[in-house]
């Protein structure tokens, strides 16, 4: 028996949670350049809108990992 197949009797699911986490990394990098594009037309400059689309991303990064850290 090779590792690879060890580690797919251990975790049988593990190709297809690799898969979910690269879509959601995708689509919120998607997200973080589509609020991006929208909030550059209302402040019109880019300095403002890439530091508040980047905190306003990070927060939520920093939120979801206290929040799931309980579990």
């Amino acid at each position: 028996m090779t590792n690879k197949d060890y580690e797919n009797k251990i975790f049988p699911g593990y190709n297809l949670l690799l898969i979910i986490a690269f879509l959601a990394g995708f689509v919120s990098l998607a997200y973080e350049i589509i609020a991006t594009k929208v909030l550059y037309y209302f402040f019109n400059e880019s300095t403002i809108t890439a530091s508040s689309v980047i905190s306003i991303f990070l927060f939520g990064i920093g939120l979801g990992s206290f929040i799931f850290s309980k579990f």
